[in-house]
């Protein structure tokens, strides 16, 4: 379970800005950010549940939470390991480029896109 805080647990935050453009990177961290609070949400309601399950064992009480979040772990290893990409140093700039050929394949005029100038015509539109 230790192994969890150090992996895939602890790098919610990098993975949610390495891997997505600028323009939506606020959106995909709070997308990842909503899924811990209904992984924690889920846990405070089953936990005690399972404990109640165990009766008055107590080694049982401690087990069943242990091996249903052992097993989590593990899951969410190998979601980790066979899901994500490899995430090297340039993965924001090949993101930012795919989304830019995304909007241009939609027909969106991406000319000005990050430019001062359009950040102040946007200023001022608002």
């Amino acid at each position: 379970m230790a192994l969890g805080e150090v992996g895939p647990g602890d790098n919610i935050g990098l993975l949610a800005s390495k891997l997505s453009s600028t323009p939506i990177r606020g959106q995909f961290y709070g997308v990842a950010a909503a899924w811990g609070k209904v992984g924690a949400f889920v846990g405070t309601y089953i936990f005690p549940i399972l404990i109640d399950a165990a009766g008055d064992d107590a080694t049982k009480q401690g087990q069943y939470p242990f091996w249903v979040s052992s097993s989590l772990c593990i899951f969410s290893a190998v979601v980790a390991y066979f899901g994500l990409p490899n995430v090297g140093q340039d993965m924001i700039e090949e993101e930012d480029n795919r989304f830019k050929a995304y909007l241009e394949e939609h027909g969106y005029d991406t000319s000005q896109l990050g430019t001062k100038k359009y950040r102040d015509e946007m200023a001022a539109a608002l």
